[in-house]
Parts: structure tokens; C-alpha cells; sequence
């Protein structure tokens, strides 16, 4: 083996045993004795990028294309540092470069998929992630395939997807849990809660599976143990909103008033504005004293932009305004919001804040929408429709994933620069997504699989 080879190889053991720094010096020192070592240029770029040094990454990726203009990794991984630094039309041109030069390249179609799903063009999101699969079978494929369908509400095909990227790597945490929200959205929450479980099982720690949970056993009236997960999750992450406002609603739910509204309390301080937050306060405004705060808050997340917010959100917040103007007697103001929460098509809830449209009633029983006594009294003609409020899951890398992990965060999708390793509620749908690495067979070690 040359000494510029045997270099790269103990590179790749400093990075290997956690040495980044070191790993760049001597990619450094390789690059001073032959700046025309293209490898060596796209190994800066996979080290700059898992220092996050995004700009320096890129400019070592331009160099080794430079030298090697028709090289398709490397016009791989100036996709993957410009996919990472959110220039996604930047990065579409880079991959379908590369696919001119190599057209068989699972990886690329994996990462075009990527684009495709941030640009929202399913199809063709849906249409590279298939074509990665025929050309090699992947459980990282299968996952953000997966993920896809979910957030397109076709949970059953996302189950599919699921299963099958467990079937090639059993230990897949984060799929795990997506499979548990895909479960959840088809209304077999005893598959979800499973799901869940072995989620926790192979990864313990993980703050979306324990909020996941918690919910589940929320709705199955385990308020003590949903509690206990919703406790486990916020010691993890203090600052994840779904656990915190799961907490809340058990103590409202039980009663306890004022601890909901001390649990509640900093999160409005803190201005989130979500549809989840708004009809929790709605439900303790009275309690709290700051009705006006409440109804205040909730119309204006009505009047913001609805891509942002679910149709079935959109029913809830309408019913629960409608229900507090009544009770202060603004007859016309309330039966204006049952209205328009009527007329919205009839939905059912789903993942990341969508929703599935129904031909029938989504749910019954105590929670179902209604117009209240005065305003009813005012206007007879008003129709009903059933609804309830359904927590959000929280996703396990939002709807698109590379082979690179890192710790995962609340809420889409796991994001990834370069060929290196990087890692909602998916592990979310979201915002986070992991990118298919474009290493040279005699550079694999430099990364390594989630």
C-alpha cells in the first residue's frame, strides 16, 4: 500500500475513534505533498462537513471536481454539503448530474428522493426512493419511503415500508417508532403502543418514542404511566413542547387545574403558538382567568397561513372558540366559527398535523362538536360534525433520512452533510434528514451505518 493510501486509512481509524480534528491534519498534510489527490479532497470535504464547516466542505468538493469533472461521487457530495446548507435547487441539479454520469447509483436516487420530498413533489419523491430499491434494497430507503407515504396519509403502505426496512436492520429504533405513528394513524393503538416499546427497548433514551407513548396511554386512560413517560421525556429534553403539553393534559384531565395551568403557563410565556397549545389554554382559560387571551390566541393562528395548520385543527380551533364565545354570550361571533368548522370537509386526524378525509364521522362519544345551548337557541339551522383532538406523534426523522445518524430531535426530519456522519416527532415530520453517502468502496470506513 502506498504511504499517501496507508495515510487515508489512519485517517479513517482517527475518525473512527472520535479523532475529527486529527483525521483533517493529516488530509491536510496529504493535500500539501499532491494537491491533484482528488480522494483526498473529497475526504476534507466529508471531514469539514462533519465538523460543520459547511463552507469549507464545499470548497474542497469543488476542488476535487476540479480535478475529476466527471466523477459521480463527487458531484454526489457537493449535493449532499449544498443539500445540508438548504439549497435544495442547487443540490437537484448536483445529484441529476451525477446520475448523468452514473445512472445506476442507488445513493444518488436515495438523496434525489430527499430533494424531491423537501420540494413537495411527491411523485417523484416517491418515484427516486422506488428506483433506489430496485437497483439495491436498503432499510434506510425503506425508512424515509416509509416516512413519505406517512406524510402523504397512506400509513398503510407506510407500514409496508416500515416492516420492511426492520425485516434488513432489526435494530432500527427510529423506524420503530414511525411505525408506531403509522399504526396509531389506522387506529390500532395496540400495535402502536408495541411499537413504541420496542422503540424504548433498543433505544431508551429516545424523547419522541417516551412522548409517543405517553400519549398512546393517555388515550387509553393510563394516566399515571403516561405521566411517568411524559416526566422521562421532558428530563431529557426540557424544551419538547409535545411531552409538556402531554403532561398538562393529564393534570387537566384529572382535575387538577392548577397544576395544568402551572405546566401550561411557561409555554404560552415562551410564544408558541400551535393549534396543540391554543385548545389546550382554551380548555383552562377559565380556570386561569384569561379567556380573552385565549380566543385572542386562537384567532390568530386561524388567520395565519393554512399550509401551516390541518384542516382538523383548523374544525377544533373553530368548535372551541365557538365554544367560548357562547359561554360569554357573543351568539353570533360563536355560531360564525361552529359554522365554518361544519362546513370544513369531515376529516380524520393524522401525522404531522394532517389529515385524512373521511366519508364518515372520525370519532364519537363525549367530545364530539356541537353548537351549545345559546348559540343554538340563536341559529336552529346549524349542522354537527363529531371531532376530538388527537395529539400530533412525534416523528422519527421527519420524512427523510440518509445512512448517517446522529441523535435525533423533536419534531419531521434528520438532516446530513457530505459522505459523513451526521443524524422527528418522526425523529418528526422533520425536519432532519439523513443523506446517502457517496464513499468510494476503498473509503467505506469513513462512515458509519445508523
Amino acid at each position: 500500500m502506498s504511504l499517501q493510501n496507508t495515510a487515508k486509512q489512519q485517517a479513517i481509524e482517527f475518525l473512527n475513534n472520535g479523532r475529527p480534528l486529527d483525521a483533517k491534519a493529516l488530509i491536510q498534510q496529504l493535500i500539501e505533498r499532491d494537491p491533484a489527490d482528488a480522494q483526498a479532497w473529497r475526504m476534507l470535504c466529508a471531514l469539514n462537513g462533519q465538523l460543520g464547516l459547511m463552507e469549507e466542505a464545499e470548497k474542497a468538493c469543488r476542488k476535487a471536481l476540479d480535478i475529476d469533472p466527471q466523477s459521480a461521487e463527487a458531484r454526489c457530495d457537493l449535493g449532499n454539503v449544498l443539500y445540508q446548507k438548504g439549497e435544495l435547487h442547487e443540490a437537484l441539479a448536483s445529484y441529476r448530474e451525477s446520475l448523468r454520469i452514473k445512472a445506476d447509483s442507488p445513493m444518488v436516487l436515495h438523496n434525489l428522493g430527499n430533494i424531491f420530498s423537501s420540494l413537495h413533489r411527491f411523485e417523484e419523491a416517491q418515484e427516486s426512493y422506488e428506483a433506489a430499491l430496485r437497483l439495491q434494497p436498503n432499510a434506510l430507503t425503506y425508512y424515509n419511503l416509509g416516512n413519505l407515504l406517512l406524510s402523504a396519509q397512506r400509513p398503510g403502505e407506510a407500514v409496508d415500508n416500515f416492516l420492511l426496512a426492520l425485516r434488513l436492520n432489526p435494530n432500527f429504533a427510529e423506524a420503530y417508532n414511525n411505525l408506531g405513528n403509522a399504526f396509531r394513524n389506522l387506529g390500532r393503538k395496540d400495535d402502536a403502543e408495541q411499537s413504541y416499546r420496542q422503540a424504548l427497548t433498543l433505544r431508551p433514551q429516545n424523547a419522541n418514542a417516551l412522548t409517543n407513548l405517553g400519549v398512546i396511554l393517555m388515550e387509553k386512560a393510563q394516566y399515571d404511566e403516561a405521566l411517568r413517560h411524559f416526566r422521562q421525556a421532558l428530563e431529557l429534553d426540557p424544551a419538547h413542547l409535545q411531552a409538556a403539553v402531554g403532561e398538562a393534559r393529564i393534570f387537566e384531565k384529572q382535575d387538577k387545574l392548577d397544576q395544568a395551568c402551572a405546566r401550561l403557563t411557561p409555554i404560552l410565556e415562551s410564544g408558541s403558538k400551535i393549534p396543540e397549545v391554543a385548545l389546550l389554554f382554551g380548555a383552562l382559560c377559565k380556570h386561569m382567568r384569561r379567556c380573552d387571551d385565549a380566543v385572542a390566541m386562537m384567532e390568530d393562528i386561524l388567520a395565519s397561513d393554512f399550509s401551516t395548520i390541518s384542516i382538523y385543527q383548523r374544525i377544533l380551533l373553530h368548535f372551541e372558540l365557538g365554544r367560548l364565545l357562547d359561554a360569554r354570550g357573543e351568539y353570533d361571533r360563536a355560531f360564525a366559527h361552529f359554522e365554518r368548522g361544519n362546513t370544513l370537509p369531515a376529516v380524520r386526524p393524522g401525522i404531522n398535523g394532517r389529515c385524512l378525509r373521511s366519508s364518515q364521522p372520525p370519532l364519537s362519544g363525549e367530545n364530539r362538536g356541537h353548537i351549545p345551548r345559546g348559540a343554538a337557541r340563536h341559529r336552529q339551522d346549524a349542522c354537527q360534525l363529531q371531532a376530538s383532538w388527537i395529539d400530533r406523534p412525534a416523528v422519527s426523522g421527519g420524512a427523510h433520512h440518509s445512512l448517517r445518524a446522529r441523535s435525533p430531535r423533536y419534531l419531521p426530519v434528520l438532516l446530513l452533510p457530505a459522505f459523513l456522519p451526521f443524524h422527528y416527532l418522526c425523529e418528526r415530520p422533520g425536519a432532519s434528514r439523513r443523506l446517502l453517502p457517496s464513499i468510494p468502496a476503498s473509503n467505506a470506513a469513513l462512515g458509519r451505518s445508523a
